[in-house]
């Protein structure tokens, strides 16, 4: 996401110092206007929505891992899908996208990423820290956003 920022200079003073670096000042209100619209396009996952999904996945979903054969090659292959089960019993398979889009369901009001892109990459890998046990302390292993 490249944003023009540029928009948001009020420059009020220009000024050089004795090696030739410019100093920009700008009032207060701009800054702050600035400062959020740089945290909004940087993303960073808030730990309690990792920690939130998590637990809701931990209660309700099983990873199972079913033997298939390679289309392209006719090998044996694994396949990766999802259970949902409530109370010990197995409601319906899932493939890894039908989970995530059962989360985005679920958690709609409570991810607070505006572009679907980012929010879909964001399940996307919950979903695979969850399953490789790389979730620590509400940290995700890599930041896609």
């Amino acid at each position: 996401m490249n944003k023009d920022f540029s928009h948001y200079w009020d420059i009020y003073n220009i000024s050089y110092n004795k090696h030739m670096k410019r100093t920009i000042i700008i009032d207060e209100a701009k800054e702050s206007e600035i400062i959020e619209t740089i945290l909004e396009s940087a993303f960073i996952p808030n730990v309690q929505q990792v920690i939130e999904i998590k637990d809701f996945l931990d209660k309700n979903i099983k990873k199972k891992i079913i033997p298939t054969i390679n289309k392209v090659s006719g090998n044996p292959d694994l396949e990766i899908n999802f259970v949902l089960c409530k109370n010990g019993i197995e409601l319906q398979v899932m493939t890894p996208r039908e989970l995530r889009l059962m989360l985005d369901d679920e958690f709609q009001d409570r991810i607070k990423i505006k572009n679907e892109e980012d929010k879909k990459r964001f399940l996307e890998q919950v979903i695979t820290d969850w399953c490789s046990g790389k979730i620590k302390n509400g940290l995700l292993s890599v930041n896609k956003i």
